[in-house]
């Protein structure tokens, strides 16, 4: 999930004035926020130290007005040189099959349909293909790498800027996946975020307790419909992925 924007509301909704000493009120705010930005930052510092993960991943996404059905996709990923596989689970799109690579594949996205027509073919990142298969955003531009990033540099521009008045953040606990995780939900309105594909409004996410790696992600658009929705569970930390995870060839795939 290009969590595009997710980062930049978050860190805006944890970066807080000076408040005024022994004020209830503005102390359990500023105690709220230094949770919420402990969380993000714990989050930061976990995905630095990685060089790649597995997990799987559950997406639903509104397209066109409608709601369409959970999808549910293995993932590895690689932070250098930035690779990423795909494999769609049981559901709608079984069986699907992506790899993205920067340095393979002339920049194309592989892709395999499977079925008794199924074919393979390579995609332009930025086609009308990928931007007509039903997604909001491109499939190759998630994971938590990419999240990552985000929040880091959200977080250093809030330091170097800071002041203002900044909105509350909720937290709340959370049951995901049958764990316990810690979710942030900016109040207020977010900032622009020219890369959403729609009006955003509310946007939350959670963290697991155990690792700090994301467990759920939420949109909304600004008329109040969920947008999107995402889940990470079984994730699989620095599990040595090598050039054969990410090759069109391998046997274990079907491209």
């Amino acid at each position: 999930m290009s969590r595009l924007g997710l980062a930049a509301v978050l860190v805006w909704a944890v970066a807080a004035p000076p408040l005024h000493a022994d004020d209830p009120v503005e102390e359990a705010a500023a105690s709220t926020r230094d949770q919420a930005a402990d969380l993000l930052l714990r989050f930061v510092d976990t995905v630095s130290r990685l060089d790649g993960y597995t997990a799987t991943m559950t997406k639903q996404q509104r397209v066109d007005g409608e709601l369409q059905p959970v999808e549910t996709l293995f993932m590895k990923h690689q932070r250098s040189p930035e690779c990423r596989y795909m494999r769609w689970l049981p559901g709608p799109e079984e069986g699907r099959e992506i790899i993205f690579c920067t340095d393979r594949y002339k920049g194309k996205i592989k892709f395999h349909q499977p079925g008794w027509f199924g074919w393979t073919m390579s995609l332009d990142p930025q086609g009308s293909f990928v931007k007509r298969s039903g997604n909001l955003r491109p499939p190759h531009e998630g994971g938590i790498f990419n999240l990552a990033q985000k929040l880091h540099s959200g977080i250093e521009a809030q330091r170097a800027t800071s002041g203002g008045t900044e909105p509350a953040v909720d937290i709340s606990d959370r049951s995901v996946h049958q764990a316990p995780a810690r979710c942030l939900l900016p109040q207020g309105p977010p900032p622009d975020d020219d890369n959403a594909p729609y009006p955003v409004g509310k946007r939350e996410l959670c963290f697991y307790e155990d690792n700090g790696l994301p467990a759920q992600i939420r949109m909304w658009h600004a008329d109040g419909q969920l947008m999107e929705f995402y889940t990470f569970r079984d994730f699989a930390l620095n599990p040595g992925l090598t050039d054969v995870d990410f090759d069109v060839d391998n046997d274990d795939y079907d491209f």
